[in-house]
């Protein structure tokens, strides 16, 4: 999202693609500009990602 391709990026993983809680944060990193530069935002659906 941010910082895409920056040496120094955090990476911010956000589960659960289609769920309410994900909507919200996703309109505010990807619509309001709601991120740091240092971070790099990715969203997943949980079936996406062995979190175990």
């Amino acid at each position: 999202m941010c910082s895409e391709g920056k040496a120094e990026s955090m990476p911010v993983l956000v589960t659960g693609r289609s769920g309410l809680v994900r909507k919200a944060i996703g309109h505010v990193v990807k619509q309001e500009g709601g991120c740091l530069e240092s971070e790099q935002w990715t969203f997943l659906f949980s079936k996406e990602a062995n979190l175990v």
